[in-house]
């Protein structure tokens, strides 16, 4: 019986659009910070680490690619590429939750990043 109901419960988590990893409670966050950041051709920090990071948006307002690493210096060309006018969410009931720094870089351009982090 309780097979059954571990089975069905997967399925409902699945149908709803969560896995069952995700499916866990996440404090709200108080504070939703904006700024801004300048990614250039050389790794730099997009977002400094916070404990309290309950969810971040990077979004990319220039008009080159750009790639962000995520705890570990950012490489052009290899991770995680955001195009012009795309973005990338953390959050905390995510495969991908960090509460490490944010890095970025471009292959030549300076490009202009909005951010927004949601702390406790």
């Amino acid at each position: 019986m309780k097979t059954i109901a571990a089975i069905l419960l997967v399925g409902f988590l699945l149908v709803a659009g969560l896995s069952p990893a995700m499916s866990h409670a996440v404090a709200p966050a108080d504070n939703e910070i904006h700024t801004s950041a300048s990614c250039t051709n050389s790794t730099g920090v997009a977002l400094a680490a916070n404990e309290g990071r309950r969810a971040a948006l990077i979004q990319n307002d220039g008009t080159s690619d750009i790639w962000i690493g995520i705890g570990v210096a950012a490489v052009a060309n290899i991770g995680i590429k955001i195009v012009p006018d795309a973005s990338y969410f953390i959050a905390a009931n995510a495969y991908n939750y960090s509460r490490a720094a944010i890095n970025c870089i471009t292959a030549s351009a300076t490009v202009l990043m909005n951010v927004t982090e949601w702390s406790q």
